[in-house]
């Protein structure tokens, strides 16, 4: 599957936010859709847990439904971290570069069903955020690992698992020089490898391939 590309004069770059003390709050960003298969059930479930040790937010920009929005507020309020979610409508891509260099990480909880693993996907949240400079925590998934490598260029952690997105969360906020190293060797990732420029030109290749001449 080839890749979706990224504006990266859209998607600027920018290092990544550290926490200047204990009392200043985590933000994790997530942005998307509220489809099941995105998992954010478990970004929120990630903040009610992190919540416990310390200050987080969590800000979703997403495109819903009033039923997928009350569903996963009524879970933030289940588990006491409603004042603590921030849901957003969609939002212009300057506005949501914005956002992404405001946040100390984004999350990609992508769940471990046929949507994710054997349709496939390109998931673009993740190469955005990794073009802006901000860290990605994401499912390890097979969709997700051919954009990126493991404390490499992202954090990834075990589908479903709540409290390695939180693990995730305590790495980013204690170890500043952890997210730098991500956030530099990701945009160096994105640059080299999913440009629109050269998703074009392997979209060329693949016709190519297939025999047909011009395009």
């Amino acid at each position: 599957m080839i890749p979706n590309g990224v504006d990266l004069d859209v998607f600027t770059y920018s290092p990544p936010q550290v926490t200047a003390n204990k009392t200043e709050p985590m933000q994790m960003l997530y942005f998307g859709t509220l489809s099941a298969w995105q998992g954010v059930d478990l970004a929120v479930r990630a903040l009610a847990l992190a919540c416990q040790d310390f200050t987080t937010e969590l800000t979703v920009i997403c495109s819903a439904n009033q039923r997928q929005v009350r569903a996963i507020k009524d879970l933030a309020h289940k588990l006491g971290v409603g004042k603590r979610l921030n849901l957003l409508e969609p939002t212009s891509q300057a506005a949501l570069v914005w956002y992404i260099h405001q946040s100390h990480c984004i999350v990609a909880p992508l769940t471990l069903n046929d949507r994710n693993v054997v349709q496939g996907c390109c998931p673009l949240k993740v190469l955005e955020g990794m073009a802006a400079g901000t860290p990605v925590i994401a499912s390890d998934l097979p969709v997700v690992r051919e954009l990126g490598s493991n404390e490499e260029h992202l954090l990834l952690v075990k589908p479903g698992s709540v409290q390695q997105i939180k693990d995730a969360l305590v790495r980013l906020r204690q170890e500043s020089e952890l997210g730098l190293k991500l956030s530099i060797a990701a945009r160096q990732r994105v640059e080299s490898c999913y440009t629109w420029n050269l998703a074009g030109a392997s979209l060329v290749a693949a016709y190519q391939q297939l025999g047909v001449k011009s395009l």
